[in-house]
């Protein structure tokens, strides 16, 4: 019997110290974050094992942990099962000898790669020369066996044509998949989301303007762009549909911090949404805090806020994403303003109408 049943992997943050400075970055994280001494990192890798799920490396930058690959096989020996890492990747070429060690302790594992736009897209938010270091750094994963996913933040720097040489780039270089998305309205994206942010309708006409040409050449590896479409498997997929007994956060990770604190949310590291502390509390107390949150319903929402509880596209959004209803200060039970308008003003219809009918043309050919 699973004794976690709403946890379906766990997101350890293994450090917040970062080498980049991303105008983006809802941790913003600092190369002097602090780390847990040797006793309660170990009481935290076997409390993590306990858990008995799959656990993503994430931060801050992984490998600017200097003992990440002991950190690796403590888990392992533990009995967790690492199987993927986040990565900004423009440290891997610098750490040949422990990225073999990793990949020869886990085995196989899935890497998540940003890429944030061409060279130029990507420097303007990441720094000068992280582009080239990043690509490096995915290249030699590549060579090395590992499947890649690259992971895009569209900001104002990206336009169409950059776009199209990160798909040259995608496709070129045989990555497997590619997720594009936009910044979370946390840490330093508070500070520059202003001039730096694309708009909901100047986000999807770009993505309007691109997709169905993706998908006309055969689309050589996955897609997933926002709330707005899934390409999978050579399919595609619109939105998504909820009935009032769904959980308003689908969303089964469960992110542990440095420090061993636990939130609701792995977007959300702020103090306010920690519902516990694995080294102080213990892992069942901690789970019964943050099982609230996961087992609330879209009909539960709705009803708190007055504004979904009326509305007819309801079993279309769900409500939204609570981050978003956050970040636009409506509330952890408030209406996601970003799904509402994607849904209300039909936004999403030049993104759909362009890849069906280029999926459409392929059939016919």
């Amino acid at each position: 019997m699973d004794a976690y049943p709403l946890v379906q992997r766990v997101a350890l943050y293994v450090t917040l110290a970062c080498n980049l400075h991303c105008r983006h970055c809802y941790i913003d994280g600092s190369p002097t974050a602090a780390r847990l001494g040797e006793s309660d990192r170990s009481r935290l890798v076997a409390l993590v094992a306990s858990l008995g799920k799959p656990v993503d490396l994430t931060g801050g930058e992984p490998f600017m942990v200097g003992d990440l690959a002991r950190l690796v096989g403590d888990l392992v020996g533990a009995g967790a099962r690492v199987s993927s890492v986040f990565t900004n990747a423009t440290l891997l070429t610098h750490r040949e000898r422990m990225l073999r060690e990793i990949i020869d302790t886990a085995g196989p594992l899935r890497w998540y790669v940003s890429l944030d736009g061409d060279e130029r897209a990507h420097d303007a938010l990441r720094g000068h020369g992280s582009f080239r270091a990043a690509l490096e750094g995915a290249d030699r994963l590549r060579a090395l066996g590992q499947q890649v996913f690259i992971n895009t933040m569209l900001h104002a720097g990206v336009d169409t044509a950059a776009l199209e040489r990160l798909h040259d780039v995608v496709e070129t270089h045989g990555f497997e998949r590619w997720r594009l998305d936009s910044p979370f309205n946390a840490g330093a994206w508070t500070d520059n989301r202003a001039q730096a942010a694309l708009s909901t309708q100047e986000s999807i006409a770009l993505l309007a303007d691109v997709v169905g040409r993706w998908a006309a050449q055969g689309m050589p590896f996955e897609l997933e762009a926002g709330h707005v479409l899934k390409y999978l498997d050579g399919m595609a997929y619109f939105l998504d549909s909820y009935t009032d007994d769904d959980p308003v956060c689908p969303c089964r990770t469960f992110p542990v911090w440095p420090n061993a604190d636990v939130s609701w949310c792995q977007d959300l590291s702020d103090p306010q949404f920690v519902v516990g502390n694995l080294l102080r509390d213990g892992i069942d107390p901690v789970y019964d805090s943050y099982a609230p949150f996961k087992t609330r319903t879209v009909a539960d929402v709705a009803a708190s806020n007055g504004v979904c509880s009326v509305c007819d596209l309801l079993s279309f959004c769900g409500t939204g994403c609570r981050v978003g209803a956050l970040g636009a200060c409506a509330g952890v039970d408030g209406p996601d303003p970003g799904a509402c308008r994607l849904h209300t003003e039909r936004l999403y219809q030049p993104v759909t109408r362009a890849l069906h009918e280029a999926l459409a043309r392929r059939a016919h050919d």
